[in-house]
């Protein structure tokens, strides 16, 4: 499971992670201003990894061709094995995952579940 992270909206989690759902609604309580906003929402962390849809950029590589050069490029790599396309699937991701290693480039949000919702202030 994830760490646990913490925002104002239900959907949109970027903040630091921590070890413990306590740690995050301490951080989440002296960070957030009872005057801005009621409360917020803890969640664990739920780490999305970008992926590249092989299939769809083979798709996209053959439309290009075919505005090149024309209906000659329609049948280009139309008969490729299931195989094939998963290899090339894995060699494409890992590069894409080195890539935004590499540039410090992955996401800085996430998804979350067990997601509940806590006041900074009681109701007047």
């Amino acid at each position: 499971m994830g760490r646990w992270v913490y925002s104002t909206v239900d959907y949109v989690f970027e903040s630091d992670s921590f070890e413990t759902k306590e740690e995050a609604i301490n951080s989440a309580k002296f960070h957030l201003d009872s005057d801005d906003c009621a409360g917020f929402y803890v969640g664990r962390s739920i780490y999305i990894a970008p992926h590249i849809d092989v299939e769809h950029a083979i798709e996209q590589v053959v439309e290009h061709l075919h505005g090149e050069v024309g209906d000659v490029a329609d049948d280009y790599l139309g008969s490729l094995s299931k195989k094939e396309v998963n290899d090339l699937d894995e060699m494409i991701n890992k590069t894409f995952n080195d890539w935004l290693t590499k540039y410090n480039n992955h996401p800085t949000f996430y998804k979350a579940d067990d997601i509940e919702y806590f006041k900074l202030k009681d109701d007047e």
